[in-house]
């Protein structure tokens, strides 16, 4: 079955989960995208704000990826379910989470390579934290970091077009099943 229906484990848990990672996600993405454009002459205070939010939106997407991996895992184990090998929509949905998890966390593993210690347990700096890599292997770390923002961007408006398409072309109901409580309102 290609279109699997909520009784499948999207829970309002995992539904909003899924909100919340693209609430998250957005405001990394702007945050950053604003506070690292440096032809841009802003006071040096809401740069280090828009850094810090960028920051702390990222760990807050770490979280829910790994809150909803536990909530997955849970339920399988909880079901007596086997995971078994996600189809291509299935694994193309693993590898978002996965990119979500990689991408906030390639700076801090730069910063902990750069022995930057106090910028690791640091979420809400009194100073500006840009990285200034010292080694060949942070400033690929952090130019990974670029590079995966992009691909995710791009995976992002794929997903978002092909939601669309279910919403309005194909009317299956995968579009209200995401934003319904209701465990009943998708077709197969």
């Amino acid at each position: 079955m290609l279109f699997r229906n909520a009784s499948d484990g999207r829970t309002p848990a995992i539904r909003y989960l899924h909100l919340m990672l693209i609430a998250t996600m957005t405001l990394a993405f702007a945050a950053g995208g604003i506070a690292f454009n440096f032809d841009v002459q802003m006071p040096i205070r809401l740069r280090d704000t828009l850094f810090n939010i960028h920051r702390l939106a990222g760990v807050f997407c770490i979280c829910l990826v790994v809150t909803w991996g536990c909530l997955v895992l849970a339920r399988s184990l909880r079901s007596g379910i086997r995971m078994k090998m996600p189809t291509a929509l299935g694994a193309y949905h693993v590898f978002l989470l996965v990119l979500a998890f990689l991408v906030p966390c390639l700076p801090w593993i730069a910063r902990a390579l750069d022995g930057r210690w106090e910028e690791l347990y640091v979420l809400i700096s009194p100073y500006n934290l840009v990285s200034h890599p010292t080694s060949q292997l942070t400033y690929w770390l952090l130019d990974k970091h670029k590079l995966l923002v992009e691909l995710l961007a791009f995976l992002l408006l794929g997903h978002i077009a092909g939601a669309l398409y279910h919403a309005v072309v194909l009317k299956d109901g995968v579009w209200r099943g995401m934003f319904s409580r209701s465990e009943t309102s998708r077709r197969d």
